[in-house]
């Protein structure tokens, strides 16, 4: 379990330091509010999508109903 825990956190940190370098050059190139506005754009359309997509609204626990 410790392994696979450090796997992730491996992961996870490259992508975070990663992600820090493009959101730093998009800011230096656009500006910060651009960068911004687009992100927060972004998670929104991701969490319309979300919410569209029928598997992800289905309740999968394998629970019945109350």
């Amino acid at each position: 379990m410790s392994r696979i825990q450090a796997v992730l956190v491996l992961v996870q940190s490259l992508a975070l330091l990663f992600m820090n370098s493009v959101l730093g050059t998009l800011v230096d190139l656009k500006g910060a509010t651009a960068v911004v506005v687009t992100s927060a754009v972004m998670l929104v359309g991701v969490g319309l999508s979300g919410l569209a997509s029928g598997p992800l609204r289905n309740d999968r626990t394998g629970l019945g109903p109350r």
